[in-house]
């Protein structure tokens, strides 16, 4: 049912349609492809239809047209070029120079902004900055308005975990990011608001542009990082690459060895007839060891035809002991009544088997059909085992506790996306569809928790459509997704049917773009949702300590998503501000644990409404080697729920300030020192203690920049961690996690006719592949 309504689809266009298609590539005067330049189909001086090109140089108008027109092709900073109509409607390679004016003994030369706004999805220039020289992609992200690093995890202002994207290639590992380097970078688009094309979970969406390879033979590159804190650790990673013709043949090998020091407090009052205070302070180090390993090609059949595969696994190995020391008080009328102390012994091993991953794409054009597939396949199977022993030093007893964990997860997805050209702009239908299975079993002795053996299966079919247009200075956009969902949650092999749903959703999406002189706007309005992650339903309880226990919910409904949102960009400065409005938005929950006031249970649990408002601005200009990089930005939520203990000001905002600076210095010489502040504020029913971050680099670029060597000092005051403090059901609980942000690093990098692959494939079941 699903190919025949897709292919009468497709039959409605064909016959509807009588566009037609006029293509070519631009290059530069060192034959290298040219993106984002203007191709415009002109009708003596009048404006019939354009297009701007992609990262291979190549643009495509689709629109009907004599061969009495001509087309325009212009960039700022290059000189305009007009060529007639060829009867084959291919323009074949056009090479454009670079425009000079002399004034004098002056010459003056254009330059493309650094931001630019294009459909609500905000671009900023790589290539030929400062930021280039940072040394590799995730320097390079940390470093882009609207994201935030944090231990190696990327997340978008307000918009949590984004999906990333290399060349269209879904990065799966945050190794991706480590293993690619910025000199690579042609530009990387930031959006905030993405369309009907992903998932419906997908808040935010990163793509990263390369600047195209050239030459052809081996290649490789070389990478590695040593960092210093209370411990060493190190990673290295090796990539090849061999390239001919068509045929791109790419493998990677990465592995890190090492040991991470921890610092964990914690309180946690109950408000009832009561007080009953505790406290833990832990200390802990955790040795581990990753290994991972990737082999691939892509192939370029022809121009309008390619297709690839890889295949990648990876292990994970790791080690903590540690030792939490905690102080429990209860207090009767405001006077201490009993106070006791507990030493605990704690050793935690988590291994992860091989785990697989393996893609599929096929990209190409039929006529005027593009047409864009992926498939995917990941497995993973992974043990914990955690040992307690802990010491009543005021009652002398004792207690040991074991728990073993077992988690084996499999994902099935693919994706079809078709494109087709209708009148100025183009309409676009598609579906995915993801198979997941997981299943979590855990054992406990010593304790009086029982053991678990729970499943999950979901089936998520999704049908989208989306029409856009370019209307002289407007550019529209609507479309709307379909999913249906069956979810069925199984205890010791026994389908739930409490527990067990299925999901019809329709998710809409509107945008509107338009340029007023310099000064590109976007309005855009989305529907989507926030499935729970398989973590968060997972109902097996997880002992902490003596007096803490979590657990997900299995009863936990999906967040949906209501965003509209307003972006614009000028030159050097840009804005945006959302309201996000979430029904049933998921918070962190603390119950007494089985009517036990000495026990407390953390959970999740849905609240009917939440709503949030955010603004950034921020400004990036050149001034000479000087490459500042300002950013202000709030959020602001809307709630005033009560709970004992006081939750002050629960709508207090969060304001963050930014300021980047990069110096591109003579004789391959860079310098950067970043500075980030974040006062005190309100996050859903938690608030969060200020925090700020000082972060410095230096590089140097040897050997017509094939070998690079980087010092970097991260985190100088040692004061980016946040106390969170989570207010719940009369428990108040403070949180403090330190993992050794404080550190140094020297990094070296050593390229041999490098250059990134081809792959094109955009993967299927991106957010599925998040929450598992």
């Amino acid at each position: 049912m699903k190919c025949n309504f897709l292919i009468a689809i497709l039959l409605l266009l064909s016959q509807s349609s009588y566009s037609q298609i006029l293509k070519g590539k631009v290059v530069d005067k060192n034959g290298l492809p040219l993106e984002f330049v203007n191709a415009v189909l002109m009708e003596d001086s009048a404006y019939v239809a354009g297009s701007i090109t992609n990262a291979d140089g190549v643009f495509k108008i689709a629109h009907p047209y004599h061969k009495n027109y001509h087309v325009e092709i212009s960039m700022i900073g290059y000189e305009t070029r007009s060529l007639s109509i060829p009867e084959t409607d291919d323009c074949g390679t056009i090479t454009l120079n670079e425009a000079q004016i002399s004034l004098g003994e002056a010459v003056v030369k254009a330059y493309k902004p650094i931001f630019r706004q294009d459909d609500g999805t905000l671009v900023t220039t790589i290539e030929n900055t400062a930021l280039a020289k940072m040394g590799t992609a995730a320097d390079v992200l940390s470093k882009l308005p609207l994201v935030k690093e944090e231990n190696g995890e990327f997340s978008v202002f307000g918009k949590g975990t984004p999906l990333i994207y290399i060349n269209g290639r879904l990065v799966r590992n945050t190794n991706d990011l480590q293993q690619l380097s910025s000199e690579d970078i042609r530009s990387v688009e930031v959006n905030t608001n993405p369309g009907v094309r992903y998932s419906a979970e997908a808040q935010s969406v990163i793509r990263i542009k390369t600047i195209p390879p050239q030459g052809e033979g081996f290649g490789m590159d070389l990478y590695n990082v040593t960092q210093a804190s209370h411990f060493v650790q190190n990673t290295s990673d090796m990539s090849f690459n061999y390239r001919h013709n068509g045929l791109d043949v790419f493998a990677e090998w990465y592995y890190g060895f090492g040991k991470r020091y921890y610092r964990d407090e914690s309180t946690m009052d109950s408000y009832r007839e009561d007080l009953l205070s505790q406290s833990i302070n832990t200390r802990s180090a955790q040795r581990f060891s990753n290994l991972f390993g990737e082999i691939g090609f892509n192939y370029q059949i022809s121009e309008d035809h390619s297709l690839g595969a890889y295949y990648s696994l990876e292990r994970d190995d790791r080690k903590t002991h540690a030792h939490p020391a905690s102080q429990i008080s209860l207090y009767q009328s405001d006077k201490l009544v009993s106070s006791e102390s507990i030493l605990s012994n704690w050793v935690s091993r988590s291994i992860s088997m091989p785990m697989h991953a393996v893609n599929f794409y096929y990209n190409g054009t039929v006529g005027k059909l593009s047409i864009d597939f992926n498939a995917d396949y990941t497995q993973s199977h992974s043990g914990t085992n955690d040992t307690h022993d802990e010491s009543n030093l005021t009652s002398g007893e004792n207690r040991f506790v074991t728990s073993d964990g077992l988690k084996r997860s499999r994902l099935m997805a693919e994706k079809l996306v078709l494109t087709y050209p209708v009148w100025k702009g183009t309409f676009e239908i598609g579906e995915e569809y993801t198979n997941s299975r997981l299943n979590y079993r855990y054992d406990y002795s010593g304790l009086d928790i029982y053991g678990t053996n729970n499943k999950i299966k979901e089936d998520n079919i999704a049908i989208f459509a989306n029409l856009s247009q370019r209307l002289a200075f407007l550019d529209l956009a609507a479309g709307v997704r379909y999913e249906h969902v069956i979810y069925k949650y199984l205890e010791n092999g026994v389908m739930s049917p409490d527990l067990s749903r299925n999901y019809d959703n329709v998710f809409p999406a509107l945008s509107l773009g338009a340029a007023l002189g310099e000064v590109r706007l976007s309005l855009s309005f989305t529907c989507g949702t926030t499935r729970p992650s398989y973590q968060q339903l997972d109902g097996s309880i997880r002992y902490v300590n003596n007096f803490v226990y979590q657990c997900g919910n299995p009863k936990l409904q999906p967040v949906k998503r209501y965003t509209l949102q307003l972006s614009s960009a000028w030159k050097w400065l840009y804005a945006q501000a959302s309201v996000n409005r979430d029904k049933d938005a998921i918070f962190w929950n603390t119950t007494p644990y089985r009517d036990d006031a000495s026990v407390n249970m953390l959970s999740f649990v849905n609240v009917p409404s939440f709503t949030q408002a955010q603004f950034v601005l921020g400004a990036r200009p050149t001034i000479g080697c000087w490459e500042p990089q300002a950013t202000i930005s709030m959020i602001k939520q809307f709630f005033s729920e009560e709970y004992d203990g006081g939750m002050p000001h629960p709508g207090r905002p969060l304001y963050s300030f930014e300021l980047d600076n990069a110096f591109s210095l003579p004789k391959g010489w860079t310098l950067s020192a970043d500075f980030h502040y974040t006062t005190k504020g309100s996050s859903q029913n938690s608030t969060l203690s200020s925090t700020n971050q000082i972060d410095l680099m230096v590089s140097k670029s040897l050997f017509k920049g094939n070998l690079v060597i980087a010092f970097y000092v991260n985190d100088l005051l040692d004061d980016s961690a946040t106390h969170t403090t989570l207010y719940s059901n009369g428990i108040v609980t403070g949180m403090l996690n330190k993992a050794e942000q404080r550190n140094v690093n020297l990094t070296i990098r050593y390229k041999f006719n490098a250059a990134n692959s081809k792959y094109k494939g955009t993967g299927a079941g991106e957010a599925e592949k998040i929450r598992m």
